[in-house]
Order: structure tokens, then sequence, then C-alpha cells
């Protein structure tokens, strides 16, 4: 078995006095890049952003570019279309994935704040994230099967600095006519392990498993069972939206959607940078 492509996503997001750092620092077997946001506590909207891009082999560099027309902007998920909007002609798509990955985190982290975002309890928090996020997941899908609310699962002892940290990555591997993908996310909240069996010739996938080995409720873990709606898809030309409805939709796991998602932009990537070499 050999290893042909890597790729690994480093997220955090700290408290710093009134406001939150998020990064994402991103790296595959070519290419360095990290995205940072500072954004407010009190009314969730970036004051700060940059990109800094690190270089290769051969260019090793640090070029910072500020994105000032993102002050202003909520770092929240609703904030979608607005986002593309301002950073499409300004970054690539992979660059605007690493500012999506800061958004992400910046709403995660949001649990350990509450009471400065205008929540009086954790169980006013969970009711308005229920409402927020319905339908959106197995977890919120399934609100009448769950055996405790997202701040139960949380606790009473809230993080004061240090308030959520994702790890991502993915592995191309070959063995003769077949292509393996193993991808994993794990951070604070949940974790995912996937593996996707393909055959070379056509990327279609000839085998593929699926676990969450840590979620906020075991209903989530239902999710691993859609995995097996993959079997003979090209996952290097499938829309992320076919991806999702194969996988579930609302009673899926967003974050198995999106690490199987990974998998098949690695291979996208290199088969056109191993092409371009």
């Amino acid at each position: 078995m050999n290893c042909l492509w890597q790729r690994s996503w480093q997220m955090q997001v700290q408290r710093r006095d009134e406001n939150l750092v998020c990064f994402c620092h991103y790296l595959d077997t070519i290419d360095e890049i990290r995205a940072e946001l500072l954004v407010r506590v009190g009314d969730y909207t970036i004051q700060e952003a940059r990109l800094i891009k690190l270089g290769k082999p051969g260019h090793y560099s640090e070029d910072v570019i500020a994105i000032p027309e993102l002050k202003g902007i909520a770092a929240y998920p609703g904030s979608g279309p607005q986002l593309r909007k301002i950073l499409e002609p300004l970054l690539s798509s992979e660059e605007r994935e690493l500012i999506n990955q800061c958004i992400i985190g910046a709403f995660q982290a949001e649990t350990f704040v509450y009471q400065e975002r205008g929540f009086t309890s954790a169980k006013e928090y969970s009711q308005a994230g229920d409402e927020y996020l319905k339908d959106t997941c197995s977890y919120y899908s399934n609100l009448d099967r769950i055996s405790a609310a997202w701040m139960e699962y949380i606790g009473d002892s809230l993080r004061r600095e240090y308030l959520f940290d994702r790890f991502k990555t993915q592995h191309l591997l070959t063995t003769g006519e077949e292509y393996w993908l193993i991808g994993s996310l794990n951070d604070s909240f949940h974790q995912v392990s996937t593996v996707l069996q393909l055959a070379k010739s056509d990327q279609r996938i000839k085998a593929a498993w699926g676990e969450l080995l840590k979620a906020p409720d075991k209903v989530c873990k239902e999710a691993s069972n859609y995995v097996q709606n993959l079997i003979g898809i090209n996952i290097a030309q499938i829309s992320k939206k076919e991806l999702a409805h194969r996988l579930g939709a609302q009673y899926g796991c967003v974050h198995l959607i999106d690490t199987i998602f990974d998998s098949g932009e690695t291979l996208r990537l290199y088969l056109q940078k191993s092409s371009a070499c």
C-alpha cells in the first residue's frame, strides 16, 4: 500500500478579552494556508480577517492577505451568501472554505459564551439551538428521541479560554487497482471516522465504512447506517447535495457528510495537481 496524498486541518477558537480568535490551518502534500478571524463576542461580528499563504517546497513564503471587506459581517452560518459574494472575487474556493471553517468554529464556540450572547440560562440557549437547527441533522431531526439537551451534554463547568478545537485528516492510498480514502474528524464535541474503497479505473466506491465514535446522543450514531448508500457512486464527481441526500439528508450527520465530501475532494485535488506536476 502506497500513500499518494495527505491533507490536514487544525481549527481552534480561543477567548481573548472581548473577542474570539479563530483560525484554520491547512496543509496538503503541496500547499500550506492559514485563515484567521477576530470575532467580537457581544455581537459576533468579524473585526479582522486575513489569509496567510505559507508557500510550498521550493517557494516557502509568508504572504499575508488582509480582508477588510469582512469587517462587520456576522460570524454565523446564516452569513454564508453574503460571505460568498464578498470573497468570490478575492479568494479561491479552497481559500474561502478556510474562512468558512473559522465561522463554523466560532459557531461551535458560542456554547461557552452563551450568556454574553444574551441567553439567560443554559436551558434557554439549548431551546434556541433546537429551533435554529431544527431538521438539519440526525440530532435536531429527532429531538423527541434524544436522551439529553445540548447543554446537558456539555455540562455545568464551561470553558473560559480554549473554547473549541477541531482536527481533520484525509489520506489517499493505493493498492494496485484500488484507491483507499481514509478520513477523520475529531473535535471537542464529535469524532467521525470513514473509509472508502474505490476502483481506480472509474473512482466508483466498492465498499464504505463510517462511524461516529463521539456524538451528543446515541441517535446521532444511527447516521452511519446510510454509508452503504454510497456503493457504486463516483466519489470524484458527486455533488455535495447529492452526497448529503444519499447519507440521510436531515436524518444524517453533517460531520459524516463533510468528512466523506472531503474524501472526494482529496481525490479530485490529487488527480488535478498530480497531472499538473
